[in-house]
């Protein structure tokens, strides 16, 4: 967190357009895997009994599980206390529910992978997540989920910041290549195009004939 809050330090290069919108495009795919392995791990909690629970967590999955928990009475025994004789379900319907709710990760999952080549998949992913907080403001309990809906507010917020970052990115004309000198490098020189004329010409090796000649003089007169 504390990278979030550090100041660009002064003379520091500009990050260049393009790779600013790689970058919000990278956040919103990564922000899509935290939710997925979020959820992951409460599922794995409620079914092991764990008094645990991420509040980063997609809604549909989770309720899914915590419904087949409930109807087949795996829950512990105090929490049916008070609701008189209940008949529960056979433990096929709580993993038919399960398995839903691993489908539903997996699609997730896809988009994660699948749009790092097709920006389409991230927005198959915010019509998933979309869906999944209009159930959760229906079926939830609204004064308990007040940082879900945070955080269901944040993700829809990074993907959308995601696909526009990739329509922009589709629209942009390529930039050129440019030269890179490593630091700690010198720049390569390119040779002299005077000197290199000459070479070609032949001029060298005249005045090379001139300067023997005069040096040839001086050596007689002494």
């Amino acid at each position: 967190m504390a990278k979030l809050f550090q100041q660009k330090p002064a003379g520091a290069p500009a990050i260049p357009p393009r790779q600013m919108l790689m970058n919000k495009y990278s956040t919103a795919r990564w922000n899509l895997l935290g939710a997925v392995i979020f959820t992951a791990i409460n599922l794995f909690l409620l079914l092991s009994g764990a008094n645990s629970y991420f509040l980063f967590s997609i809604y549909l999955p989770y309720f899914l599980g915590g419904m087949g928990m409930l109807l087949c009475g795996k829950f512990p025994p105090e929490f049916y206390e008070g609701l008189g004789e209940v008949t529960f379900l056979d433990t096929s319907v709580l993993v038919v529910m399960m398995i839903v709710a691993v489908v539903i990760l997996g699609l997730y999952l896809l988009a994660f992978f699948m749009s790092k080549k097709k920006s389409g998949w991230l927005i198959a992913a915010l019509v998933l997540f979309s869906i999944d907080s209009a159930l959760m403001l229906l079926l939830g309990d609204f004064a308990s989920s007040i940082l879900d809906i945070v955080f269901h507010a944040w993700v829809i917020y990074y993907l959308i910041v995601g696909i526009t970052s990739a329509n922009k990115l589709k629209n942009m004309p390529e930039e050129e290549p440019e030269a890179v000198v490593a630091e700690g490098e010198e720049p390569i020189e390119t040779e002299d195009p005077v000197e290199e004329s000459a070479t070609e010409n032949g001029e060298p090796d005249a005045w090379a004939e001139l300067n023997a000649r005069v040096e040839n003089s001086d050596e007689t007169k002494e």
